[in-house]
């Protein structure tokens, strides 16, 4: 087991933005009611115009994931500068196991990542234009380095689908996430962690960290978020 099991929320400071984050480390172990806020968090994430949810990720497929323990974190960042007005969120998961075919080696391997933006009315279908500046992306990934670099981790990983699939990866997708949407999260192509249908990219840590500043977080366990300008520790 990666973590003990736990749930942690808090507060970062990304380029003078509030984010607000959740975080379910060995979610499978986590009280019932825990685990349902899991599910209502993570498997019902759409948004505006489509039909969907987020890479078809539904409720039934998160309750299976967190019974089954098929991660070792969840993990939800979101905007809280202009709650009233919309929503802006991002989610990911990550499992530690091995990932490339070759290599017997375990790795964080990111995964289910997505960013959310509407408004924040559920009811209310319109896109947020323009989408705020500051993406939670930023925050997410930094938050997964930190818990990372604690357990003495010092690369994560994630994988692109290459083939058309539900997520509706294709080659042009494909591209753009390789080459210009995960790169500016501080992830490039590993060429050497083949895994057969995937482009496997890999972010180490020598990427400067966007979090500047944390608040207070709620929690019990070990685990802390460190920024490189402030000599505070956190429980995370």
């Amino acid at each position: 087991m990666l973590f003990t099991p736990n749930k942690y929320e808090g507060q970062v400071i990304v380029k003078n933005e509030p984010f607000l984050y959740k975080i379910f480390t060995s979610p499978a172990k986590l009280p019932v009611s825990e685990q349902m806020e899991i599910i209502e968090l993570f498997g019902k994430n759409r948004n505006p115009g489509e039909t969907k949810y987020s890479l078809g990720i539904t409720s039934e497929y998160i309750s299976t994931a967190v019974s089954t323990s098929q991660f070792d974190c969840f993990i939800l960042v979101e905007n809280s500068s202009n709650r009233d007005k919309y929503i802006d969120r991002g989610v990911a998961a990550f499992d530690y196991r091995q990932i490339c075919d070759s290599d017997p080696s375990k790795r964080i391997l990111v995964s289910n990542v997505c960013r959310v933006t509407r408004n924040a009315f559920f009811a209310q279908e319109t896109q947020v234009t323009p989408k705020p500046k500051i993406s939670p992306m930023y925050a997410l990934f930094d938050i997964i380095r930190l818990l990372a670099i604690e357990k003495r981790i010092f690369s994560i990983y994630l994988r692109v689908d290459i083939h058309n699939n539900a997520h509706r990866v294709n080659k042009d997708s494909h591209e753009a996430l390789t080459t210009t949407v995960y790169p500016k999260y501080g992830f490039a192509i590993d060429p050497l962690c083949v895994a057969v249908g995937y482009t496997t990219m890999r972010s180490d840590f020598t990427t400067t960290l966007h979090i500047r500043s944390t608040s207070t977080s709620k929690g019990k366990g070990t685990s802390t978020i460190r920024s490189k300008t402030s000599k505070r520790k956190n429980r995370v």
